[in-house]
């Protein structure tokens, strides 16, 4: 991804924010060579924001960028000296729509979870199958985002055997209790609008996010915010539980436990108590837009650059994730904003800059890009046989 929240002028700099899933267009050595000089022009004109939407544990130094938007245990440099981390990332800019509204109960559990393996919605069906066989009819809301590409369904990210599971796992007598809510996604617009998720999340008692490792986990602030308590994996990586306490939430240690914690917060959930003056002071766009921009313009001051204010902070918690389409498809991935390889990278930094584009750069850039590719396909292939024969 990459948004602008600031274009350059003649009086004052730009503010340009990119996607951890960019940092090799800015790391690879041999992209380096082919357009650093541009690289080097686009930091004169811009200030250049990095927002992390994963866990990155002691990462390498990333050349060019001034400033890293992530949780305070979502991300960490083997030199922070060298890389500025500032705590704010999307979860802090959730759309004020998201609030308690005063409206009855109807599903024990929510969740929402994209269709793939590492966000465990297997073992949510497993907790629900071992709950209906103590004869307890607590009934579950899952909403599922459905990407819109054909290509992630035969990825090994893409969660296969979902259907499978779902028919295994929830016996048909309890399926009544236990609903499966997929919606279609293009370009990340949800057929739910946020105000349709937030009356989801009111409807329900308990928020669960079975994942291991997450980035900052916008969706438990959203359920935070509407009031929601929330149970998670107690070794959580990444920023999920950076607000999580034990008045606001329930953690499990081991997958095994999630079924009794599912019962017992059920059980109990009125026992929960949210500090809500304290979760929209960090999470609501409301109170952390004024205090971002008060960041930018501290950066200006040191840079002894102008600051004349003007910059696009809306809808911060969907673009900084690469939620809101603004690039060409020329340049992004097919469902996301994100800056699809180098030769699109290149391409867009002469865009910013206003030039044109080298043609014989892009013969070479992408002749290096396809090589870089093809070997690193090749070493996810060999690690995925080499896990599956020691499994």
């Amino acid at each position: 991804m990459v948004y602008i929240l600031k274009k350059n002028n003649n009086h004052s700099k730009g503010v340009a924010a990119f996607n951890m899933n960019e940092k090799d267009f800015f790391q690879k050595k041999f992209a380096q060579f082919f357009y650093k000089i541009e690289l080097e022009l686009l930091k004169k004109k811009y200030f250049l924001l990095m927002h992390w939407s994963w866990y990155g544990n002691k990462e390498n130094d990333i050349p060019f960028i001034d400033y890293h938007l992530a949780g305070k245990t979502t991300l960490s440099f083997n030199n922070p000296k060298k890389n500025k981390i500032i705590d704010f990332c999307n979860r802090n800019f959730i759309d004020k729509i998201f609030q308690e509204k005063k409206i009855t109960k109807i599903y024990d559990i929510i969740s929402i979870l994209r269709p793939v393996h590492w966000k465990n919605l297997k073992q949510l069906f497993i907790a629900a199958n071992k709950i209906y066989k103590k004869k307890i009819n607590l009934s579950f809301l899952v909403i599922i985002p459905m990407p819109n590409d054909k290509d992630f369904y035969g990825s090994k990210k893409s969660y296969t055997e979902l259907i499978a599971d779902y028919n295994y796992y929830i016996d048909k007598n309890y399926r009544k209790y236990f609903t499966i809510l997929p919606i279609n996604t293009f370009n990340y617009k949800y057929s739910l609008t946020k105000e349709q998720i937030c009356n989801f999340l009111n409807l329900s008692k308990i928020f669960i996010l079975p994942v291991k490792k997450e980035g900052a986990s916008r969706v438990i602030h959203e359920a935070l915010l509407c009031n929601v308590p929330i149970i998670y994996y107690k070794k959580l990586k990444g920023g999920g539980a950076d607000y999580l306490d034990k008045k606001n939430s329930l953690y499990y240690k081991s997958e095994n436990e999630i079924y009794k914690k599912i019962i017992y917060s059920v059980k109990n959930y009125k026992k929960f108590k949210i500090n809500k003056k304290k979760t929209k002071n960090l999470m609501s766009e409301e109170y952390q837009v004024p205090k971002f921009k008060k960041f930018l313009d501290k950066i200006y001051q040191e840079a002894n650059e102008k600051f004349d204010g003007r910059i696009d902070l809306s809808e911060l918690d969907r673009k900084l994730d690469s939620h809101k389409i603004s690039l060409k498809k020329s340049l992004r991935e097919p469902n996301s904003n994100h800056i699809k390889n180098f030769s699109a990278f290149y391409k867009y930094i002469c865009f910013l800059l206003e030039k044109r584009p080298s043609t014989i750069k892009l013969i070479l850039i992408n002749i290096s890009e396809n090589l870089f590719y093809i070997m690193r396909y090749l070493k996810y292939e060999i690690y995925f046989k080499i896990k599956k024969f020691l499994l």
